[in-house]
């Protein structure tokens, strides 16, 4: 049975009218009208955010129209306010502990021949990037945090942030130096970058796996050491400094993972 509740009489403004006919609501239909627009207008409906204005004897019945709004809306902020227990951690969820958003990196799910189930997880802390293991009781949780993931194209640094900028949208956002850490180094012009954002502010930046930088000091190479034993320190255009092969020289470009700050190959 559809949910029903009796009506205030409507202002009919024109604003009012206005707000109704541009309601985003009506994308499930349309005779539909979200809670902020019925609002203004003088229309009382019930909780759900939306309802059908089907008028019978004065009454505004809420359809079918109400539970799939109310779903929507559900579903956008599912993972941001949330609640998951331990047996429900997965790689890449993030969640709040101690008032601090963490990532889960590995979850295992242990259960002993005496005593209660627990799961093992490991987890990066994201305003750090320090990684920790906890244990949790299957009984325990932790409520999702509002953590967001935006890739994003390094432009510059203009001494004190460094700006992206989204290529869909183009807007700007920029990061403090607490949140690039230590990868100022491997941030090129153009880069293609992930940006972590928490409660809408940047709090973490990726750079590439891979990127490519020209040595711009090393030591001499020696002749023939095409095997690369050993190995000396050169430094890149960025600042950086890997250990690199005796062969390689000044002015050569070369492919660094930068999860690892290791040398790769040279870039021919």
């Amino acid at each position: 049975m559809p949910f029903s509740m009796r009506a205030i009489k409507a202002r009919g403004t024109r604003r009012a009218n206005k707000r109704l006919a541009s309601c985003p609501a009506r994308r499930f239909s349309s005779a539909s009208i979200c809670k902020r627009c019925s609002s203004s207008s003088g229309l009382v409906t019930t909780s759900a955010s939306c309802a059908n204005q089907s008028s019978r004897n004065g009454v505004f019945r809420v359809t079918i129209c109400a539970i799939l709004w109310l779903s929507y809306q559900l579903t956008i902020s599912e993972g941001l306010m949330a609640t998951y227990y331990s047996n429900d951690f997965r790689s890449g969820l993030k969640i709040m502990l101690d008032g601090e958003p963490y990532a889960v990196e590995s979850s295992e799910f242990v259960k002993p021949g005496k005593g209660q189930a627990f799961a093992r997880v490991k987890l990066r802390r994201l305003l750090t990037g320090t990684r920790v293991e906890k244990t949790f009781k299957s009984t325990d949780s932790a409520e999702g945090a509002d953590v967001v993931d935006m890739n994003l194209t390094y432009l510059y640094n203009d001494g004190e942030f460094w700006h992206f900028m989204n290529n869909e949208t183009f807007e700007q956002l920029s990061a403090d130096a607490k949140a690039i850490g230590d990868n100022a180094k491997w941030l090129l012009d153009q880069a293609e970058c992930i940006v972590t954002l928490w409660n809408g502010q940047p709090i973490s930046v990726t750079p590439p796996n891979f990127v490519e930088l020209e040595i711009v000091d090393t030591d001499p190479g020696l002749k023939g050491d095409t095997a690369g034993t050993g190995g000396k320190p050169a430094t890149l255009s960025t600042g950086a400094v890997v250990k690199v092969p005796l062969f390689v020289q000044i002015g050569e470009v070369i492919k660094v993972d930068t999860r690892s700050g290791e040398y790769v190959s040279r870039v021919k």
